[in-house]
Formats: C-alpha cells, sequence, structure tokens
C-alpha cells in the first residue's frame, strides 16, 4: 500500500496525506500550459452543464414547469428508465478526460484524491458531510424563503413506478463521481498548482459549483454554501470519497422522496 492510501494521524490527521504535499507552484510555459488545460477540460465538462442550467432558469422562471424527469419514449416507461440510465451514466465522460489530462502530465487520479482505500474515517466523514449539506440547505432555504427570493425546482414529476429508483441512483452516483472529480479534485489541485492561495481557490470552486445550478435560482446560493464547505474540506484532506458519498446520498435520497412521493 502507498503511503498516499493513508491519511495522516495522530497531531497531523488533518492536514494532506503524506507523499501528497502541496506541489510547487508552476510558472512560464509550464503554467500557461496548465491554465490552458483547465480551460479546455471546463470549456468541455462545464460549459454544457451551465448551459443546461441556464435553459432549466429559463423555463423555471417562465413557469413552463418541465417534468423533473424526461420521458424519453413516451408511453414506454421502462425503456424511459434505460434510455435515461444511459444519458445519466454518459455524464462520466468529463471524469475520463481528467484521467487522461491527468496521465498526459505524470499524475493520476490519487493526485486528486481518489485513493484506492475506502477507510472507516472516510465513511464517518461522508455521514458528517451528508449532516452538513441538510443543515446548509435547512439555513440558507430558509433565509430565501423569509425573503421571498425565488428558489425554482427544475420542473415538477408525474406518478413515477418504483423501478425509476434506478436511474436516479444511477444519476446520483454519476452526479457524485462528475461533479466532485471537477469541481473539486481536479480544479482545486490544478490552483494549488498555479499557486493560488487556498481561500481564493476555495471561492472559485464554490462558484464553479453554484454556476451550473443556476437552475434553481436564488436556490443556487445553497449550493455555493455547500461549495465551500466541499472545497475545504478538500483542501483538509485532500481525499474525494468523502464528497463523493456524500454528493451521491444526498441526490440518492432526493430522488428516492421524490418517487416515493409522486
Amino acid at each position: 500500500m502507498s503511503n498516499g492510501d493513508e491519511v495522516c494521524t495522530s497531531t497531523h490527521r488533518w492536514v494532506a496525506p503524506p507523499g501528497w504535499p502541496s506541489p510547487p507552484a508552476a510558472s512560464g510555459n509550464d503554467a500557461r500550459s496548465l491554465r490552458t488545460e483547465v480551460a479546455v477540460v471546463f470549456t468541455v465538462v462545464w460549459l454544457p452543464w451551465v448551459i443546461a442550467g441556464v435553459i432549466g432558469l429559463l423555463e423555471g422562471v417562465a413557469k413552463s414547469t418541465p417534468s423533473a424527469l424526461p420521458v424519453a419514449v413516451k408511453g414506454h416507461q421502462i425503456l424511459s428508465a434505460a434510455a435515461l440510465c444511459l444519458a445519466l451514466a454518459s455524464s462520466l465522460v468529463g471524469v475520463v478526460l481528467i484521467w487522461y489530462v491527468l496521465r498526459q502530465r505524470g499524475e493520476s487520479f490519487a493526485n486528486i484524491g481518489w485513493y484506492r482505500r475506502i477507510t472507516w474515517r472516510d465513511a464517518g466523514g461522508t455521514l458528517a458531510l451528508l449532516v452538513a449539506i441538510f443543515a446548509i440547505t435547512g439555513a440558507l432555504g430558509g433565509v430565501l424563503s423569509v425573503l421571498h427570493l425565488p428558489d425554482y425546482q427544475y420542473g415538477t414529476s408525474p406518478h413515477l413506478p418504483s423501478y425509476f429508483l434506478v436511474p436516479g441512483w444511477i444519476g446520483a452516483i454519476a452526479a457524485g463521481v462528475g461533479e466532485e472529480t471537477l469541481v473539486a479534485g481536479y480544479l482545486l489541485h490544478r490552483l494549488d498548482q498555479l499557486g493560488v492561495s487556498k481561500r481564493r481557490a476555495i471561492l472559485i470552486s464554490a462558484t464553479a459549483r453554484a454556476s451550473y445550478h443556476i437552475y434553481y435560482g436564488f436556490g443556487a446560493l445553497i449550493m455555493f454554501g455547500v461549495g465551500l464547505l466541499f472545497a475545504w474540506r478538500w483542501q483538509r484532506t485532500r481525499r474525494l470519497w468523502r464528497l463523493i458519498g456524500a454528493h451521491t446520498l444526498w441526490d440518492g435520497i432526493a430522488f428516492t422522496v421524490l418517487v416515493l412521493t409522486s
């Protein structure tokens, strides 16, 4: 087992795992190369998410009440569920791109927090983050309600058979893996290499996360708050599994409630 597979213990348990200290800041041609790489990755992966978010916001403002779960094949819910599974799984293409650009620079997923071994501490950290998401959502959601700021939900849903839980959880896994790999692990790692301060990097990561949740209207501020927490935790532990786990459970639970109450 490599050193990167273990988090620090004792008095240094909250710092980066041994063997993975913050990299020296890139400069000159190397810095320009990194900036270009980040721009390409975000254009290919992040920009389509933002465009979809803007479309969702416009639909919400127009109150066209789109379906929260599009039916791919009308009259054939099982085929629709299968098609939705494929569509959601395809969102992981961005993870493949990130793996490729890391490999081109002699790096691996371990550099952005994907360690082979999942520890009990990861499980505890996942549950702690999940509780924190509930707290942030409740607190900021309450503020938005008091201020009467529009918080659009992306449509409503007709009755959904229980087998729609399959694409729902596939989507939750895809979102957890895809989003955290991009806006937490990859982005924060590259910003670290570019010499961006930790506080500024946290703000950049949180803003990137909130931007493609713009379809929530002012509710995107909730995602900004979650983004601040997640970016801070990644910087403290440099472990991605906890973020992926909490994100997946949050989305999965939300979709399960949607199906069971539809």
